[in-house]
């Protein structure tokens, strides 16, 4: 079951998405959750219990400020958050292994590679595009997302997630340079994925994802060498990298009219972070508190420049502080990522934090990103752990096999 709800919120297939990008696959699995519950006899755990306080407070909010749509869109966040909480079971409960979970990555990163080349192939040629979604035509291939930025996100979290796994298995002394040697067949997959996709913030985070594999030594070091080399690497003729690289030139500036002509499809993921640093009082009640869904439009769109209304969206952050609050989105952040912090996720986590902080959180990247986040520190941190500690003379439960 756990490959299950991994497959269906990494990808996207055409036939079963909606004209708003929803995925109905995400959706049917979502209402199905209760039932695969007792099927697996799955139970629930102590990530259920402040998830359960997180949609409690949620709620909460949306009765008092919200409206009808507020509640329905806390109800979805709901069915998303049933899926993960199924997935946290199938691993407590010792329904899926770390090699399985591996393997699974692995041949996602491949399937990613050969669906791109296939688009490449069959756009060159003029045939049908297979699983063709949101893009921008030639050079802009979706492959199993729903548009190249999704590919951004989905690929560098499962490849970081991936080589972790790999690197630091029981067992295995191989250095990290070396495992990307080993892996250089996935790693070109990965490349021409991201290349493919002609996506600036897959291009951004690719190498990133790469070197976030490395020991701390080694990301020191070969930041600083980025740096050194910044104007040889500013010189590459690749649209997507330049575009890139210009824009995080201007960002310091935090001029909203420089990032919009710099790059608006970049502008529009930082420029509501931007406007609400900017109207964000600390005094007041809102601050701490929220003001619930509804609040989010008007909050932002006298200030967002280069963007429709009905177009408008403000991602997980300042979204879901604006709705809920300080205080709802510090809970949330606990819930999910701040639980999880330890030096083997802390790379994870700095990546999901630039990746998936933009994305809407009722959107299945948004919830994909926290569930390798969540494989990642039960594999590194919760089973070394439990295989660590003493037994204290008592017998030793084998752990279940994959099913």
């Amino acid at each position: 079951m756990t490959l299950i709800i991994m497959f269906v919120f990494s990808t996207s297939l055409a036939p079963f998405i909606g004209a708003d990008q929803r995925n109905f696959l995400v959706v049917a699995l979502s209402f199905a959750m209760p039932i695969l519950f007792v099927a697996f006899r799955l139970h629930l755990t102590r990530d259920a219990a402040w998830m359960c306080l997180l949609l409690v407070y949620m709620m909460l909010v949306a009765l008092h400020f919200g409206t009808g749509r507020d509640l329905s869109s806390i109800s979805y966040t709901g069915l998303l958050a049933m899926c993960y909480l199924g997935l946290v079971s199938c691993l407590m409960t010792g329904l899926i292994e770390r090699d399985i979970v591996v393997v699974f990555l692995r041949r996602l990163i491949f399937a990613f590679a050969i669906v791109s080349m296939l688009q490449a192939a069959t756009s060159l040629t003029g045939l049908p595009v297979p699983n063709q979604l949101a893009t921008k035509g030639l050079w802009s291939y979706n492959s199993l997302a729903v548009e190249p930025s999704h590919l951004g996100r989905v690929l560098p979290m499962s490849m970081l997630t991936y080589l972790i796994l790999r690197r630091t298995a029981p067992g295995t002394t191989v250095s990290a340079s070396r495992l990307l040697w080993q892996e250089r067949w996935l790693v070109i997959a990965f490349l021409t994925s991201i290349l493919l996709s002609g996506s600036t913030l897959a291009v951004m985070a690719a190498p990133i994802a790469l070197l976030f594999a490395m020991p701390a030594r080694w990301i020191v070091l070969l930041s600083g060498i980025a740096v050194i080399l910044w104007p040889m690497i500013s010189i590459i003729s690749l649209p997507a990298l330049q575009r890139g690289l210009n824009f995080i030139l201007v960002l310091p500036s935090m001029n909203i009219d420089e990032l919009v002509s710099t790059d608006l499809s970049a502008a529009v993921r930082v420029m509501p972070a931007l406007v609400y640093f900017n109207k964000v009082e600390f005094s007041s009640s809102q601050f701490w508190f929220g003001g619930g869904i509804s609040a989010i439009k008007p909050f932002l769109q006298e200030d967002i420049v280069g963007v429709a209304d009905d177009q408008l969206g403000a991602g997980a952050f300042p979204g879901l502080i604006i709705a809920f609050g300080a205080l709802g989105f510090g809970l949330l952040l606990y819930t999910v990522i701040l639980r999880f912090l330890h030096p083997s996720t802390i790379t994870c986590i700095a990546l999901w934090l630039v990746l998936f902080l933009p994305s809407p959180w009722n959107s299945q990247l948004f919830w994909f990103g926290l569930m390798l986040l969540r494989i990642l520190h039960y594999f590194e941190v919760e089973q070394k752990g439990a295989l660590r500690r003493p037994s204290l003379g008592f017998r030793t439960v084998a752990v279940g096999k994959s099913t």
